[in-house]
């Protein structure tokens, strides 16, 4: 009786099968994370309001006001109004008892939001940065 060979399949290892899958999913959770990280970025920016060279007055009169209240850094700070500040709050906690509307002043170690109306502070917090990759965002901390 002749002996019969089977034909061998050519299938590729179980082990290169599990690292193409692998890989795959590392590059689509990557375009999922950066994707996401930058409509965060653009929310942020849409949500607030910043001052233009033409507004240097009010804000030289905002800070002179804030300074009675509280002693602020000789630096010029970044200003900003907020005028949506639902988004806000689900970003960052340090929004939490802010009201669109409200002032913030953003200096290099440091952020306030204050209420003019009521000529009073809401929150401060300290700002840092993120020192991974070329991006410099801020992150405020209470």
């Amino acid at each position: 009786m002749p002996i019969e060979y089977k034909k061998k399949e050519n299938r590729p290892p179980v082990t290169v099968i599990l690292t193409v899958i692998f890989i795959i999913v590392i590059i689509l959770f990557s375009l999922w994370f950066f994707t996401n990280k930058n409509k965060s970025d653009v929310e942020i920016v849409e949500n607030v309001d910043t001052v233009t060279e033409e507004d240097s007055n009010s804000v030289d009169l905002l800070i002179e006001e804030v300074n009675k209240i509280i002693l602020l850094p000789e630096e010029k700070p970044a200003v900003a109004t907020i005028k949506d500040i639902v988004v806000l709050k689900e970003q960052q906690e340090f929004f939490n008892n802010a009201e669109n509307g409200d002032r913030l002043l953003i200096y290099k170690d440091r952020a306030l939001i204050y209420r003019e109306a009521e000529k009073k502070i809401i929150n401060i917090g300290s700002v840092n940065f993120n020192s991974q990759g070329e991006d410099n965002e801020p992150t405020l901390e209470q």
